[in-house]
């Protein structure tokens, strides 16, 4: 009973350090009190972890939409800067030296 009582003592002081318990223990209904009151606070925890769990899972999927958009983003500039660079190795580069001042005669 001892131990029953102080580990009472401890939760409650854990939920409030007020001696708002000592009032429900005081009162004509001593036992109902308590129960409602600590169902209560497990009925909170319970919708608290949820909203917690909830709020991780939206924070997530926002990531993972802005890494997809991330990559997507990346691998378009990826590919601009190969387009800029020449596609044949330094000395046979001048071979498409011809082609290039052809178009760009073309186009004026």
């Amino acid at each position: 009973s001892d131990i029953g009582m102080a580990i009472t003592l401890l939760i409650e002081a854990l939920l409030s350090g007020d001696g708002y318990f000592e009032c429900l223990r005081l009162s004509s209904r001593a036992v109902v009190g308590p129960l409602l009151m600590y169902g209560f606070m497990a009925v909170m925890v319970v919708l608290l972890l949820n909203m917690l769990i909830a709020m991780m899972a939206k924070t997530f999927d926002q990531v993972s939409e802005a890494s997809e958009a991330n990559y997507i983003l990346m691998r378009a500039q990826l590919l601009v800067s190969w387009r800029s660079h020449p596609t044949a190795p330094p000395p046979l580069n001048l071979l498409g030296l011809p082609f290039a001042i052809i178009s760009l005669l073309r186009s004026c």
